[in-house]
């Protein structure tokens, strides 16, 4: 038995293709087809739940602050590099990243939007299922 399977890549109508249903089809999630595994769901239920503050230091003999506002991006290390997920720092310097992949490493990317402090990255950690 066979399904038609329907891909969109980054130009947009990629093609369709049939294939034996193996398990759960699931839309791609970026450009990169030939990586992506059509045999498995991926968990996006994932968060960090630490290295999740950003934190500034105004010299070397200074102890670090919270830094409000600063806009962390969240990269994905295994696969591609990809942006999973933008947002900023909120009063606390804390930020609250949502729809990760569970299991996978992510680096976490602060940019100060001012262009007063240097950008800075850190990690790379973990995404845990979110509670």
């Amino acid at each position: 038995m066979s399904y038609t399977a329907v891909t969109v890549g980054a130009s947009g109508w990629a093609g369709r293709r049939d294939q034996p249903l193996q398990g759960a089809l699931v839309p791609l999630r970026n450009a990169n087809a030939a990586r992506f595994n059509w045999l498995r769901t991926p968990d996006f239920s994932g968060t960090i739940v630490n290295n999740n503050r950003v934190l500034y230091k105004a010299d070397a003999s200074s102890p670090e602050a919270p830094f409000a506002g600063a806009l962390v991006r969240v990269h994905r290390l295994s696969v591609d590099g990809w942006c999973a997920w933008q947002g900023l720092s909120d009063a606390s310097g804390y930020y609250w990243p949502v729809g990760l992949e569970v299991g996978l490493a992510y680096y976490p990317v602060a940019i100060d939007l001012t262009g007063t402090h240097e950008c800075d990255a850190a990690g790379p950690v973990i995404a845990v299922k979110a509670d």
